[in-house]
């Protein structure tokens, strides 16, 4: 059987050691001079006790090698470190590969937004200058219909006051000629009643 290392005194281990040698050998010696029937019955049962005891020995041992073990731990725990470290920096650049992604496609959408904005911005300024336009002729067209109508109603009022003038000089001569013909009438009656009374 191997020696066993890292065991606290040397002594001891050599003892132990060469003790588990005995015990093989001892075994094995029984196994091969071991007849039929009950010697290797009991051959066997002292095989497995001392295989037993040897195993419990060697525990033993191996539970006294604390400081070896600890070591053990501690180099399991760093190497387990050591893994974490390295699948934590691989995720970290996974993520900084995402979140560089991430930022080219907002800086994408930006650049897209901020030239439909523009776009948008240049068609309203075009929508405004059209409807300037249109409000200026519009406002052209109703200034012109205005004056059309103020020149209308303008004509129309000079040729109401003719005709008002020109009726009112008929109503005049008409008054004028409907008090000639009453006084002729009456000088004419008068005149014949004279006449009739002075005969």
């Amino acid at each position: 059987m191997a020696r066993l290392v890292g065991v606290q005194s040397p002594r001891l281990g050599q003892r132990l050691d060469h003790r588990i040698e005995a015990l093989h050998r001892g075994d094995r010696i029984e196994v091969l001079v071991a007849g039929a029937g009950q010697r290797q019955l009991g051959a066997r049962r002292a095989f497995r006790r001392r295989q037993q005891h040897a195993r419990a020995l060697e525990k033993r041992m191996t539970d006294q090698q604390t400081p070896d073990a600890k070591l053990t731990d501690l180099q399991t725990v760093k190497v387990d470190m050591a893994d974490l470290k390295s699948q934590f920096s691989v995720l970290r650049g996974e993520m900084k590969q995402d979140i560089a992604a991430v930022r080219g496609e907002v800086a994408v959408l930006r650049g897209e937004m901020k030239q439909e904005i523009a776009t948008v911005r240049g068609e309203v300024s075009v929508l405004r200058a059209e409807l300037k336009q249109e409000i200026t002729a519009v406002r052209a067209e109703m200034r012109q219909e205005i004056a059309a109508v103020r020149g209308d109603m303008s004509q129309l009022r000079g040729e109401v006051k003719h005709e008002l003038a020109s009726t009112r000089t008929e109503l005049i001569r008409w008054m004028v000629a409907g008090q000639l013909t009453t006084v002729t009438v009456l000088g004419s009656l008068i005149f014949g009643v004279m006449r009739y009374l002075m005969r």
